[in-house]
């Protein structure tokens, strides 16, 4: 009798789970040995900067985290374990809800926005191993950015406390463990979401933008109508703590961690207490639980809904436009009328591109967002005098912290925007405008959509602070140099480091010429906020009752005024050279 058609020969069979993981993890294998020897070959610069800028910022906040464990010590003489706790609790708790946002925005980008996908569901590979692909993939790009930022605090703990060597040994296993709960709960969620409101967008949009909005009124009534307490005094402590405590909930894996982490750390005597050994332990274990608990619920989910939710996003029907011109573009065009006819309408294409590519400017909304969060966080203060050098330095980290986000938007997004124009030339040299308004568009359009937000969070953070207004000025003189020498050196570069061939803004900002940018930045940050922090930390010292005999007031307000000259003469040269070096080298190109 004829075969059933249904039947499968030997030659045309499925692999097997054992088979098809094998197979994976020779891809994984020949990937990661292609990636590390063209690095090698071709990205050694880029590799070693890479490394050396990871090293140099764990250390540094190595030494802040460290030097704030002994200020508690020695100014507040409040370290106890039970402020360590409530301090790594509400630490380790923002940790995991970036990294719960980040991974459903990387499985996001790496299911449903990749062309790798679109090629392995031809193959005949289940929708689970597939998903677990991307998913290992999601849980490396996570876990290295959050042991980078997370272990700084806890090595610097162990030190401080003198643990013993098997709180090191266990450190790392527990934060690793800890990495995949959040992210499997971002990849769960992204699937989910994906499957059910595909077709939702806007809903879903406009839904979180009232939550957020909420969320946010919520805060600012909270701050406004909240008691001020003198700092560090004992009422500042026990409404600190108190506020802290939310993260202390004994379901959140933040807990498991830090509670892991305590109890590895505890001595009995200057000895090894076996039994919070055995807790930390145990809470190791209850951590490598949850995670392969959620892998195998992930892949189930996975397995049963990756391809229709696949199917479903990519023939989701888009709401046809009457109209070539959306109302976001209408409004920012009556903005603008003030600007020149080729400018304005070479804002409104450059923002367009930005707003059509919500999976990579979503990441700089939850970082602009969680910064945002901590500032609202800061507890407004009396009598701070005492004190002023903590809160200066305090405000101007703050400042810092903005403008290394601002570097990395600025490499991420208007560094390839040169590249990019550069492949389809040909549209806008048919237009009757000069090569160098085409770069002057973009240094206005990423200095004005980066001053507005930066701008706004440090005047946040300040009015919390509750800073003097001459400091306030400084900073947002200092916010208004960065926004533009960073766009300065982004556009700058990007002319005359273009990168033709590549057709992907994420690999033209991890080329080279990426990276060279964001050392630069990085370089030109960290000088122009020393610059115009010293003279004010010398000026809030000064307060302290500190060099009082060797400097008057006058004379701390006029190092102010010098230090912010030199800060805009240098902002102002650095404009001026980047801008030229890269009209010249774009006008003198070939297309």
């Amino acid at each position: 009798m004829p075969q059933s058609s249904t039947s499968q020969s030997p030659e045309t069979r499925l692999l097997e789970t054992a088979e098809e993981s094998r197979v994976y993890r020779r891809l994984h294998t020949a990937i990661l040995k292609t990636t590390i020897k063209e690095l090698i070959a071709t990205s050694r610069l880029r590799a070693t900067l890479a490394g050396l800028m990871s090293l140099v910022i764990w250390i540094a906040l190595f030494f802040i985290m460290l030097e704030g464990f002994f200020f508690l010590q020695r100014e507040a003489g409040a370290f106890t374990e039970e402020t360590v706790e409530k301090v790594l609790n509400i630490f380790y708790a923002s940790l995991m809800i970036m990294l719960f946002f980040s991974s459903a925005i990387l499985i996001y980008g790496g299911i449903y926005q990749s062309q790798e996908i679109r090629f392995l569901i031809t193959t005949p590979s289940s929708a689970a191993r597939i998903f677990q692909y991307k998913f290992s993939e999601a849980v490396f790009l996570s876990g290295w950015g959050f042991i980078l930022i997370g272990s700084p605090m806890l090595v610097a703990y162990g030190i401080v406390v003198d643990a013993n060597w098997h709180y090191y040994v266990l450190l790392l296993p527990l934060m690793v463990a800890f990495t995949y709960i959040p992210t499997g709960l971002g990849a769960i969620t992204c699937l989910l979401v994906v499957h059910f409101f595909a077709r939702m967008r806007r809903p879903i949009v406009v839904a979180s933008g009232g939550i957020v909005l909420g969320f946010i009124a919520w805060s600012v009534w909270t701050i406004l109508f909240s008691r001020q307490h003198e700092l560090l005094t004992p009422e500042w402590f026990e409404e600190t703590m108190i506020r802290l405590s939310a993260a202390e909930n004994r379901l959140f894996p933040s807990w498991w961690l830090c509670s892991g982490l305590l109890e590895a750390a505890r001595r009995e005597s200057g000895r090894l207490d076996y039994q919070a050994w055995a807790q930390a332990v145990l809470f190791f274990a209850l951590l490598v639980a949850n995670a392969m608990f959620l892998q195998v619920v992930a892949c189930g989910i996975a397995n049963k809904i990756l391809f229709p939710s696949y199917s479903r996003l990519q023939t989701a029907g888009r709401r046809r436009r009457l109209k070539g011109v959306s109302w976001i573009d209408a409004t920012l065009g009556r903005l603008l009328l003030c600007s020149p006819p080729a400018i304005r309408l070479l804002l409104i294409k450059d923002f367009r591109i930005v707003r059509r590519d919500p999976l990579q400017w979503a990441q700089f909304l939850i970082f602009f967002g969680l910064v945002g969060l901590y500032f609202l966080n800061i507890k407004s203060i009396q009598d701070a005098a005492p004190f002023a050098g903590w809160v200066n330095l305090v405000s101007f980290l703050n400042l810092l912290v903005v403008g290394l986000i601002l570097s990395t938007f600025t490499t991420r997004f208007i560094f390839p925007m040169i590249s990019l124009e550069g492949q389809k030339f040909w549209i806008l040299g048919l237009l009757p405008i000069e090569r160098e308004t085409i770069l002057r568009g973009k240094f206005i359009f990423a200095s004005i959509g980066t001053l507005i937000p930066s701008s706004l969070l440090i005047l946040l953070s300040d009015s919390l602070l509750q800073l003097p207004a001459r400091i306030i000025i400084v900073h947002e003189l200092v916010c208004l140099l960065l926004c533009t020498g960073l766009a300065a050196i982004a556009v700058g570069l990007g002319g005359c480091i273009p990168n033709m061939r590549a057709i992907s803004p994420a690999k033209i900002a991890s080329g080279f010429g990426g990276t060279l940018n964001l050392v630069l930045s990085a370089v030109y940050i960290i000088f122009i906020v020393g610059i115009a922090a010293g003279p004010c930390h010398l000026d809030a010292l000064v307060k302290m009752g500190h060099f009082s005999t060797l400097f008057a007031p006058n004379t701390t307000f006029l190092a102010m005024l010098l230090g912010s000259g030199i800060a805009v003469f240098v902002a102002a040269w650095v404009i001026y050279l980047m801008l030229k070096l890269g009209f010249r080298a774009f006008c003198r190109m070939e297309f």
